[in-house]
């Protein structure tokens, strides 16, 4: 398997819109995004039929990488509540679970549950990050 991360481009007018592909026998199987110049991971997503082959956590790597470049500490996402899948792929990349709130969804027309993950990516983050006591949800 040969995995090739295919570059940033943006795609609205802010240069800080990052989104990265991965690709896999020439074909596009997922991205990971970041919609502003934070450590916040807005987007990852991987198609279902090449999901368990590790192009997840190549993204994730990605771009934890370039969050750590771009001079923060942590990394942050969040996802459904109701989305285990999502959750136990963060919670097995070093992510800890640190909130759950509930907003309105429109496209839903109905409240959803969220949950935000983060990881600390340098080690004096890491250290402090390992002293906290988040409750899981």
């Amino acid at each position: 398997m040969q995995q090739k991360c295919a570059g940033s481009r943006n795609r609205r007018s802010t240069p800080w819109h990052t989104v990265q592909l991965v690709e896999e026998g020439g074909r596009v199987r997922g991205w990971v995004a970041r919609e502003d110049l934070d450590g916040t991971i807005s987007d990852l997503w991987i198609e279902p039929e090449a999901q368990g082959r590790g192009l997840g956590s190549f993204l994730l790597a990605h771009i934890e990488k370039r969050i750590v470049a771009d001079g923060f500490d942590t990394a942050s996402a969040r996802t459904h509540a109701q989305n285990a899948f999502a959750i136990a792929f963060f919670q097995r990349s070093g992510y800890r679970v640190n909130w759950l709130s509930t907003a309105y969804s429109q496209k839903l027309d109905r409240d959803v549950q969220f949950i935000g993950l983060s990881k600390p990516l340098i080690s004096d983050s890491i250290d402090a990050f390992s002293q906290n006591k988040f409750q899981e949800v």
